[in-house]
C-alpha cells in the first residue's frame, strides 16, 4: 500500500482576471475565473493528469486543463455546454479559414461594391461611393470615385479632406468615410 502524499491548501488570495479571449468565444451565465481555475490546477495535478469536470459549463476547467497540459474529461447535461467546450478545445484549422475567407472574399467583393455604386451628377457615368453624408434623414453624394482619375490620387485627396473618420461640421452634418 503506498503512503498518502499530503498537499498544502492553497493558503493566499487569488483575483479573478479578465478572461482571454478562448473563453470570450459564447457568453456564458456562470464562468469561472480562467486564473483561479487555472492555480487550482497547477497546485493539485501535474502534467499529464486527469482533471475531471463533471459539471463543464463554460469549458473554463477542462480548457485550462489542456493549456498546462493536463489530460481534461468534461462532462455536462447541456449539450450547448459539451458543445462550448469541444469548440474552444478543438484546435483551429488557420489555413482553411484563410482559404473559406479568400473564396468568400473572391466570391462577394463585386456583389458587395456593386452596392456602392451611383451616377455622378457631373459626368453621369457610374462610380464608386467613397464618401457620403448624412443630414436629417437624407443621404446626399458627398465624394466619388472617379474611374478617369488615378486611385493613389483619390487615396490623397480623401485623406487630406476627410482626416477623421468621423468629423462634425459647423452646420450640423456628420461625414463617414466609408471603408472598402
Amino acid at each position: 500500500m503506498c503512503p498518502k502524499r499530503l498537499i498544502a491548501h492553497i493558503n493566499h488570495v487569488v483575483l479573478a482576471k479578465g478572461h482571454p479571449r478562448r473563453h470570450l468565444i459564447h457568453k456564458f451565465w456562470a464562468r469561472k475565473p480562467h486564473n483561479v481555475v487555472e492555480e487550482y490546477i497547477k497546485h493539485y495535478s501535474k502534467k499529464d493528469e486527469i482533471v475531471l469536470d463533471p459539471f463543464v459549463g463554460s469549458g473554463v476547467t477542462a480548457v485550462e486543463a489542456l493549456v498546462l497540459e493536463r489530460k481534461a474529461i468534461a462532462i455536462d447535461l447541456n449539450p450547448i455546454a459539451t458543445f462550448i467546450t469541444e469548440m474552444v478545445a478543438k484546435p483551429a484549422d488557420i489555413e482553411g479559414i484563410k482559404e473559406a475567407y479568400e473564396k468568400i472574399k473572391h466570391e462577394t467583393r463585386s456583389k458587395i461594391r456593386d452596392l456602392y455604386v451611383t451616377t455622378c451628377s457631373k459626368c453621369h457615368q457610374k462610380v464608386n461611393i467613397i464618401v457620403s453624408v448624412w443630414k436629417r434623414g437624407k443621404t446626399r453624394l458627398h465624394r466619388v470615385h472617379d474611374p478617369r482619375r488615378n486611385r493613389k490620387n483619390i487615396r490623397q485627396t480623401i485623406q487630406q479632406r476627410t482626416s477623421l473618420h468621423k468629423r462634425k461640421t459647423t452646420d450640423n452634418r456628420r461625414t463617414h468615410r466609408l471603408r472598402f
